[in-house]
C-alpha cells in the first residue's frame, strides 16, 4: 500500500489496502496536450489523511488506479511548464448497497501550457468536483461548478493575452 510520505506508489489497484475491489472506484485516466496523449504525473491526496502517492501516466498518457470509497480525494495532475489541474472526488456517504461492486470513472484531462504572466494561483482550487448522486446511483461531476471554474481560468488567460 502507499503510505503517507512515500514518494512513489507501486500499487495498481486498489491504492488503499483496507478496501476490496467491490468497495472502490476504478479510475481510467488519459492525459492529453493539444489533442495528443502525453505523459504527466498525478498526485493523490486524501483530504482527511493527507498525501498518499504519486503516479505517472504511461507513454500513451494513460493511468488506471483505484481508490477506496468513504473519503475525499484531490487528484492533482501536473506536467512541467503546464497548468496543474485538480479534480476533487467526494466518495463519502455512499450506501453499502450502492457501493457493492464498486464504480468506474473515466476521465480525459487536457493539459495546457502555462502562458507568460498567468497567475497560477487560480489553479490551486479544483477545476472539477465529482460526488455520489443517490438519484443516479453513480459518481457524477458538478458541471455547473466546472463551467464556472473554466470561466475564471479563461478570464485569466484573456488577462495575460494567451490563446484559448
Amino acid at each position: 500500500a502507499c503510505l503517507s510520505g512515500s514518494s512513489t506508489c507501486h500499487v495498481a489497484f486498489p491504492v488503499c489496502s483496507s478496501c476490496s475491489d467491490s468497495t472502490a472506484i476504478n479510475l481510467k485516466i488519459t492525459l492529453t496536450e493539444q489533442d495528443r496523449m502525453t505523459r504527466g504525473k498525478m498526485q493523490v491526496v486524501n483530504r482527511e489523511a493527507g498525501y498518499i502517492c504519486e503516479k505517472e501516466t504511461d507513454v500513451l498518457g494513460k493511468l488506471d488506479m483505484g481508490l477506496c470509497l468513504d473519503s475525499v480525494y484531490d487528484l492533482v495532475f501536473s506536467k512541467e511548464n503546464f497548468l496543474q489541474k485538480i479534480i476533487r472526488l467526494d466518495l463519502r456517504n455512499i450506501p453499502d448497497t450502492s457501493a457493492a461492486g464498486g464504480f468506474q470513472l473515466d476521465m480525459n484531462i487536457s493539459m495546457q501550457p502555462v502562458p507568460e504572466g498567468f497567475d497560477t494561483r487560480i489553479t490551486d482550487e479544483p477545476i472539477g468536483i465529482a460526488s455520489y448522486s443517490p438519484e443516479q446511483n453513480n459518481i457524477l461531476f458538478d458541471f455547473a461548478y466546472t463551467e464556472n471554474r473554466q470561466k475564471q481560468i479563461d478570464a485569466e488567460l484573456r488577462r495575460c493575452g494567451a490563446k484559448q
